[in-house]
């Protein structure tokens, strides 16, 4: 244990992770004896260049006699847990031969060598004053101790030799912390010699234990030295608990080694003071298993006095975590301890007691004292085990019978139990286990989850099954029952059960009630761990429910189903009947599912299922009979393919799309490797719709499309004239299709229409002629297009763009083998001219993307073609967005084929014979991509101009060729010299730098590829100190500014990784110096890689709390921040420091380096280890934050005051707002003599602190809280009578005074006279507040939540209305309160009655709980509602839906409310939303159908409309207008509408269904076509909540109207599947009207009108609307095809005898 110790605390003495790593793999210099050493191995040494040289040099040197007292010099020079040093460690430990190989050198010859190194290194320690140097000294000669034997016996012997030294080094060290005139002395540095001391003291702890035999009484006075240091350093209140820890083990072992252990216990028992507590402490670990018989009681004595201690201060985290890693090692110090009679008792008290710590420490909020605790309780337990005492159990069942902890803190102690008593002991003693906290927690509560494992494995192990089945197995289902969805928790625990005996499986499906998904999890558990007999007759019997739960509305249940039939043990598994049905149902209702995560988990399983297929019809194929057609894997392949083709068809959705030919492909594969022939097994159609994928917005669909049109095609259709043409789209999707269709048709094994060049060639290349001929074609189009740029670019950015040209022949260029391409002349000469037409192009387009405004840059154009566009503004894009469009795209392409042509061809420097690059053409390329990136100022081009560059310097750093693998650093210095403004190029000083930071990035993150990162490293610093030199002048200032956001684009890249944190620290200083330049470029270039070093280090910004808290996730402690960036401690620490003082003596000034070092700061909070292992303590920061609270900057104060809470424990708070509470007694002293002078930045400020530290302290001191709440109130009221002019300090004092009032429900805490002054503020003139704030231009609002939490404390519920009705109805300033506040009492009401409707039990309730999100309600409604009493709440929404004075107020406000300014746009929105829940309701439904289209009272008016239908008894008076209401249902269905708007037309569709299957017999084909289209347009709609809410409706009335054909079970299905049932059950149900043709059609077509699209006449190609890029639908997920063609499917089904019909549908389809 002392040497792990040890270990960790050399690893811990680095400042940096990163220099630690560097120190391993460095060079080890040579010792400073042997530097002018002649030795012929010590020269052979010194010349090596890198660490891996050395340890080569060792291994052969080591075998030289001579050589050994230099290696052993060498093993101390060498840093801890250097490679070199692991190898002389190894050496020097006689393990340097080979297994049967005789030693070379004899165990006492290394002994005298290390020896004499450990002599030489005394000698040096003497002469020597550096503490750094001294404390390495110290740490290589403690590493003798670690897993060395041969070190350990030669310190033995040289021991005599450091412990004289040992107190001169701790005096230097000591002396340098307590010396007062080193008080300067930073904060880092000061933890520097706090860890020197730890190890220097843990070394002679070590040593103590290890040499005391070798240590006589020549060194009592050296020791007793150390004793008072180490007394001095335990003593010290600002030293590290670990540090005074080991400083008291010091004090004990040198009290054993004197003979002195008896009065140094007494000394120890009588210690009283706090600060004595290590030594206390430390007074027990030295004990040994003998000193209890006769100090046993003194042992026992000084733990209570300890543990006394603890109990006094336990709210000082860092003392108990002290605590609890103290008695954790003394708890295993007790085992083994054989005593009788007394000591025996005394023994078990001492038990008891740590048990007792344990206890009550085990449900702490810390991890590392909660962990120690449970460790502790379990080392108790078995010591009492051991010694057969029971009263350390019997104590803990009476803990648990008591149930005063926590249930987390419950299970750990019973799980501690359990584990060394077993599970029939506990429940003996504690047997309402099972009732007090499985019943209600299992499957809620993870600690429960582990306690129930815990228990039920070990009682496995101790009961026979039908007892365990009993017990664990039935509460286990029991627990089960309880759930009807997903638990996470219970599927663990019942996978655990299943895994422990296979019976479990059998009792689990035997229960009727358990949710089916945990049968399926068990029955998939079961089959993975090999119970096939059992799961096979599980599956016999539970087919159909299988077959339910993989068209689930639940994904979980989906993909679950799937895997149990997909993921089998052996991959070779055959296929039966039913997995290859449930397979094809899956792919059948779930391809279309637009979440990407189920999608790919979807992937994942069925490529399972293809890679079990393949192996499956492996198997079949090496049978003795012939693999027919029929058999069933046969016509299981012929289903994938034909379906999986079909689903191809157009509109169809993207996932649709996206699974299809990923599977598709992978079939196609799977047939090929088995060389089964399958071109037969495919639909027709797929040749078309595989062309129609083509068109896709997405280019790997089209990639994919490509790959299987060239394995599925023979001979192509593809006409290449039409292709060309397509290629000169500016659309770029248009042009990007063209490319695609160029490559199908060059793939072809044959085409239909040949390629004729315009240009006949004499001769074609013998590799790739028809990629060759359509690359020509492509070319010469190029260079028309070049020239027609040259004479007018606005023209030719229309007629002959260049980028689609371009990217065809990149697109071309890549299928090719470049390699071969060098052999034929013509392709060399092809490629010259591509590279020419590339650099022409560039020249052309480089001053568009280069301007200062490329968005706007336009040519000088013809005076005919600006006209033309004056007099065709219509669809026409705008000249200056199609030249930039033309010009970016081209540069993009081009980057991307010079990086190509770079990375993929021959190059002549490499090979000097078949080359298509030449050394001229190499550095026209990389000239050409520096001028663009240093020149560019689109982001765009230069994005894709460093893709390229990347592809270029790739190449070049993995080149053998020295003449191209040394040219990337040659660029890298060029761009150094460009930041500079020496380069050939001047970089872009706006745009952040613009391509500069991503050429950098290119040539820095390709070297990265080697293995090396030297050119980073170099990099960074040449950066930083350029940031760090802070020079004048402008250059001075660009050169900052480019540095700046290069550095940005390093710390954000991802390739980089931890590389970027050696220099994170430095980075931070740099920015935060720059935010106070004068030059605004410069600060904003510094707030921007600030805000990158934010996201490197507290990662990426998650969600906030509710009450706008960092997610923990973004914040850090302390200690690991300081550690990872210790310079920053001091950087920080000084600039509070200053900040501090200017701004106390300043009354204006630059606040933003202080604002953002208060960012940072805020996103840290103290560990719970603060002050136990680093002296860097957040607290340092507290005296400056709090002189910075009360600075004249708003902003700055109150981050302040966040900063200052989060950095106080919870009884320095309340200290501190004890102080607050004494300064505004002051204040409100002076305000009594009349005496309004006071700085309202400083009230400000406490203000803004009392509200941090009541977060943090709450109602726990209710006398200090009570006394605060009445200085404020009385300050407030002074205030405002004194000071009309400022209402902001009084709006400050009453929002502390809200959040302090708001944080209780109990009026217990206010007394009459709190009360009396509070209602002074009540009142005070309302009207007149109310005309202060519209003056100052604040919201009144924070003056009525006051009075709304004060009458919720002063007056009974009864009384809540009529008192808020009297304040905001009946007020006599009604006539000028503010709008905001009419809004803010409707969405009061609203609130309450909102919760109040979604609390009930009402089955039928039209408000759930879960709508409340889509209301924008303001937080403080929340606060008030929650602050309200469950009676209050009741009571007021009770007496608010039946008050008439209310009632009347809401219909004179709808009846005032206007758009305009004054009215805010839901204000009547949530007036008709108030009327639903108002008794009385006053529009009728005609009424509401009549203003349904009026603005803004949406969703109000649908939740109106669903209350009205609700009520059967108005159904006669609705009846005649139900087609209105499926009208306005369609209209608030729409896709454009809001997500909630639709939401509640699934509701209202929900409460019509039941009596629009009424009027199925009305031969009314309006109403039933129309029904029947809203539900369809509901089912397909592009939110999941939309189509889950109504996919139930038709799951109850599907199973309702099939349930006398013992139909469907009633489940919520899946849409997908829910919507072809609900057309089967209501075409069912229309059989009356099959010989009725014309009624027929006409619902046909009234169901499929708003699918009916464009998308039916695929065979033509998209329309150009004048837009150069796609436009998206607005429902992305419903795919109007495939409904229209699953409604006539349905009508062919259900009317197959209605000819009529038949050809109605059927020419829908021509």
């Amino acid at each position: 244990m002392n040497d792990l110790n040890l270990r960790v605390a050399a690893i811990k003495l680095s400042a940096h992770p990163k220099r630690f790593t560097e120190m391993r793999d460095s060079i080890v210099k040579l010792p400073l004896k042997w530097q002018n050493a002649h030795a012929g191995y010590v020269k052979q040494f010194g010349a090596a260049t890198n660490s891996a040289e050395q340890l080569v040099i060792v291994r052969d040197i080591f075998n030289q006699t001579e050589s050994i007292n230099f290696l052993a010099d060498l093993l101390f020079a060498c840093p801890l847990r250097h490679p070199l040093r692991n190898l002389l460690t190894r050496f020097f430990s006689g393990n340097e031969s080979i297994k049967g190989e005789q030693q070379t050198h004899s165990k006492e010859f290394l002994i005298t060598a290390l020896r004499a190194a450990l002599r030489d290194l005394e000698s040096i320690v003497i002469g020597n004053t550096s503490s750094d140097f001294l404390n390495e000294v110290i740490v290589t000669i403690s590493g003798c101790l670690q897993n060395f034997p041969y070190g350990r016996d030669a310190l033995a012997h040289e021991i005599h030799c450091f412990i004289p030294l040992l107190p001169r080094l701790l005096g230097l060290y000591w002396s340098t912390i307590s010396d007062e005139q080193l008080a300067d002395l930073s904060p880092t540095r000061r933890n520097d010699y706090y860890m020197y001391i730890k190890i220097l003291l843990r070394f002679h702890v070590n040593c103590m234990s290890e040499y005391k035999l070798e240590l006589g009484a020549q060194h009592f006075q050296h020791l007793w030295s150390i004793d008072e240091l180490a007394v001095a350093v335990a003593r010290h209140g600002d030293t590290p608990w670990d540090v005074r820890s080991i400083a008291g083990l010091s004090i004990g072992h040198n009290a054993r080694f004197s003979k002195d252990f008896a009065e140094y216990l007494v000394k120890c028992q009588q210690m009283d003071e706090f600060d004595e507590l290590p030594i206390k402490a430390a007074s027990l670990l030295v004990l040994k298993k003998s000193d209890y018989n006769i100090h046993g009681k003194q042992a026992l004595d000084i733990l209570k006095q300890i543990l006394g201690r603890a109990n006094d201060n336990r709210n000082i985290s860092n003392l108990l975590v002290y605590m609890s890693k103290h008695l954790h090692t003394y708890s295993k110090s007790l085992a083994s301890v054989h005593l009788e009679d007394e000591p025996l008792i005394l023994y078990n008290q001492i038990l008891i007691e740590l048990m007792r710590f344990s206890i009550e420490h085990i449900s702490s909020c810390i991890d590392t004292i909660r962990h120690m605790c449970a460790n502790i309780l379990r080392q108790v337990l078995q010591h009492a085990k051991a010694i057969g005492e029971n009263a350390v159990i019997n104590e803990l069942c009476e803990h648990y019978h008591r149930s005063c902890m926590s249930i987390p803190a419950l299970c750990l102690m019973l799980q501690q139990m359990v584990e060394v008593y077993g599970t029939e002991m506990v429940l003996q003693n504690c047997p309402s286990i099972h009732d007090k906290l499985f019943f209600e927690h299992l499957g809620r509560e993870d600690s429960v989850n582990a306690l129930f494992k815990c228990m039920m494995t070990i009682a496995h192990k101790e009961n026979a099954f039908q007892d365990w089945h009993s017990v664990w197995c039935m509460h286990l289902v029991s627990a089960a029952n309880l759930f009807s969805g997903v638990s996470k928790g219970i599927e663990d625990v019942i996978s655990a059960a299943v895994k422990l005996d296979k019976q479990v499986l059998s009792v689990l499906l035997e229960q009727p009630k358990v949710p089916f998904n945990f049968k399926l999890m068990a029955m998939l558990v079961a089959r993975r761990i090999g119970q096939e007999r059992v799961v096979n007759e599980a599956l016999a019997n539970n087919c159909e429910e299988i077959r339910l739960a993989a068209m689930n509305e639940n994904d979980d249940w989906r993909i679950l189903a799937l895997t149990f039939v997909v993921d089998t043990p052996r991959l070779s598994e055959p296929f039966t009947q039913f997995d290859i049905d449930l397979i094809s149902a899956f792919l059948k209702h779930n391809a279309n599912n637009p979440k990407a995560h189920f999608r790919q988990r979807a992937y994942g399983q069925l490529k399972k299922m293809c890679r079990r297929l393949e192996l499956n019809l492996a198997q079949q194929m090496k049978a003795p009979n012939i693999l027919k057609e029929d058999h069933i894997l046969n016509r299981f392949v012929s289903t994938l393919f034909e379906m999986l083709s079909l689903n191809l068809f157009p509109s169809a959705n993207y996932g649709r799309i996206w699974l299809s030919l990923r599977l598709l492909g992978d079939l196609i594969d799977m047939m090929e490797r088995l060389g089964v022939y399958w071109q037969h097994r495919v639909h027709p159609q797929v040749y078309v719709y595989l062309d129609r994928c083509l068109y896709d917005s997405y280019e790997h669909n089209k990639e994919r499309a490509v790959q299987l049109l060239g394995k599925l095609q023979r001979c192509t259709t593809q006409k290449p004239r039409e292709i060309l043409q397509r290629l000169l789209s500016a659309r770029p999707p248009d042009s990007a299709t063209g490319a695609y269709q160029l490559l199908v048709y060059c793939q072809a094994a044959g085409v239909e229409t040949p390629l004729t060049l315009k240009q006949p060639a004499t001769e074609l290349p013998k590799n790739s002629p028809r990629y060759f001929m359509a690359l020509l074609e492509c070319l010469a189009l190029l260079q028309t297009g070049i020239n027609g740029a040259l004479t007018d670019l606005i023209q030719a950015a229309k007629s002959n763009p260049l980028y689609g040209l371009l990217f065809a022949s990149r697109l071309l260029l890549q299928q090719l083998n470049l390699k071969q391409l060098a052999a034929e002349q013509l392709w060399r000469d092809y490629i010259n001219q591509l590279l020419q037409c590339c650099l022409d192009i560039i020249k052309i387009m480089l001053p568009v993307v280069a301007s200062e405004s490329p968005e706007g840059h336009l040519p000088v154009a013809s005076t005919e073609a600006e006209s033309n566009q004056e007099a065709k503004p219509g669809k026409e894009p705008k000249h200056e967005q199609v030249v930039l469009l033309c010009a970016w795209r081209s540069i993009k392409e081009i980057s991307l084929i010079l990086g190509e042509l770079s990375t993929r061809a021959p190059l002549e420097p490499e090979n000097k014979e078949r080359y298509l690059l030449s050394r001229q053409q190499l550095a026209v390329i990389g000239d050409r991509f520096v001028q663009m990136l240093g020149e560019i100022k689109h982001r765009g081009a230069f994005e894709q101009a460093y893709v390229g560059f990347a592809m270029y310097c790739h190449r070049f750093w993995h080149s053998d060729e020295p003449e191209l693998n040394t040219q990337p650093p040659i660029w890298l210095a060029d761009a150094m010299k460009m930041i500079d403004g020496n380069g050939d190029y001047v970089p872009c000083a706006t745009r952040r730098s613009a391509g500069m930071p991503y050429m950098v990035q290119a040539l820095i993150c390709t070297e990265l590829k080697l293995g090396t990162h030297k050119m980073f490293s170099e990099s960074m610093t040449r950066l930083l100190e350029v940031c760090e030199r802070r020079a004048p002048g402008p250059e001075a200032v660009i050169a900052r500014n480019h540095a700046f956001n290069i550095m940005r684009a390093l710390f954000r890249c991802s390739e980089l990784g931890n590389l970027v944190d050696e220099f994170v620290g430095r980075g931070i200083q740099c920015a935060l110096d720059s935010l106070v330049a004068v030059d605004y470029a410069e600060c904003n270039s510094a707030s921007l890689m600030l805000s990158a070093l934010m996201v490197r280090i507290f990662g990426v910004e998650r969600a906030r709390s509710d009450d706008g808290r960092l997610h923990v996730r973004n914040r850090m402690t302390g200690r690991i921040f300081f550690t990872c960036y210790p310079k920053l401690f001091d950087y920080l620490h000084d600039g509070l420091q200053q900040a501090a003082v200017h701004m106390e003596q300043s009354k204006g000034g630059q606040t933003l380096q202080l604002e953002a070092m208060l960012l940072l700061l805020s996103r840290l909070y103290p560990s719970a280890l603060e002050g136990a292992e680093s002296s860097l303590n957040l607290d340092k920061f507290v005296p400056f934050l709090d002189k910075i609270c009360y600075v004249h900057d708003k902003m700055s104060r109150r981050r302040a005051c966040h900063v200052l809470a989060n950095f106080l424990s919870p009884t320095q708070a309340k200290e501190r707002l004890r102080n607050l509470c004494m300064s505004l007694c002051a204040l409100k002293y002076n305000l009594e003599q009349n005496n309004s002078a006071w700085d309202t930045n400083a009230l400000h400020g406490q203000m803004y602190q009392v509200l941090e530290l009541f977060r943090i302290i709450g109602w726990k001191d209710a006398d200090l809280i009570r006394s605060l709440v009445f200085l404020l109130a009385s300050i407030a009221v002074k205030i405002y009578n004194i000071n009309v002019d400022d209402i902001c300090i009084f709006r400050s004092i009453l929002n502390t005074l809200v959040a302090i009032t708001q944080d209780t429900q109990q009026t217990k805490y206010l007394n009459t006279e709190l009360s009396i002054v509070l209602v002074k503020i009540y009142q005070l003139d309302h009207k007149d507040i109310y005309k202060r704030c519209v003056d100052a231009g604040i919201s009144p609002k924070f003056y009525l939540v006051f009075v709304l939490h004060l009458q919720r404390l002063t007056l009974e519920p009864e009384n809540l209305l009529p008192s808020m009705n009297r304040l905001l109805v009946q007020s006599p300033a009604q006539d000028e309160l503010p709008a905001e506040l009419h809004k803010f009492t409707i969405d009061l009401w609203l609130y309450v009655l909102m919760h109040h409707e979604s609390e009930a039990t009402n089955a039928r309730s039209f408000f759930s709980n879960k709508e409340l999100k889509y209301f924008q309600f303001d937080p403080n409604l929340a606060i008030y509602f929650e602050a309200l009493t469950p009676v209050q709440r009741e009571m007021l929404s009770m007496q608010l839906s039946h008050s008439d004075v209310v009632r009347k107020h809401v219909m004179t406000l709808v009846k005032q409310v206007e758009r305009g300014p004054k009215w805010s746009p839901e204000m009547l929105s949530s007036l008709y939303t108030l009327m639903v829940f108002l008794d009385k309701l006053e529009p009728s439904v005609v009424e509401l159908l009549i203003d349904s289209d009026v603005v803004d009272a949406e969703p109000g008016m649908s939740i109106c409309m669903l209350r009205q239908i609700q009520q059967e008894s108005k159904w006669q008076e609705i009846q005649p207008l139900g087609l209105q209401l499926l009208c306005y249902a369609g209209n608030i269905s729409l896709p454009t509408q809001s997500i909630y708007l639709r939401w509640k037309a699934a509701h209202l569709v929900d409460s019509l269904t039941v009596h629009v299957l009424q009027l199925l017999q009305s031969n009314d084909a309006l109403i039933i076509g129309i029904y029947i289209r809203i539900v369809l347009q509901l089912l397909v709609d592009e939110s999941d909540m939309v189509r889950s809410t109504i996919s139930q409706m038709v799951s109850k009335c599907v199973a309702h109207i099939l349930a006398d054909n013992g139909g469907v079970k009633a489940v919520n299905l899946l849409p997908m599947a829910a919507e072809e049932l609900f057309l089967l059950a209501v075409f069912q149900n229309m059989q009356m009207y099959s010989e009725s043709s014309d009624f027929l059609i006409s619902v046909f077509k009234i169901i499929v009108e708003p699918f009916v699209g464009d998308e039916l006449q695929f065979d033509d190609e998209p329309e150009d609307d004048g837009d150069v890029f796609d436009k998206h639908e607005v429902n992305l997920y419903c795919e109007g095809l495939r409904v229209v063609s699953e409604v006539a499917k349905a009508f062919k089904a259900t009317f197959q005898n209605n000819e009529q019909l038949i050809s109605a549908v059927n020419a829908l389809f021509v």
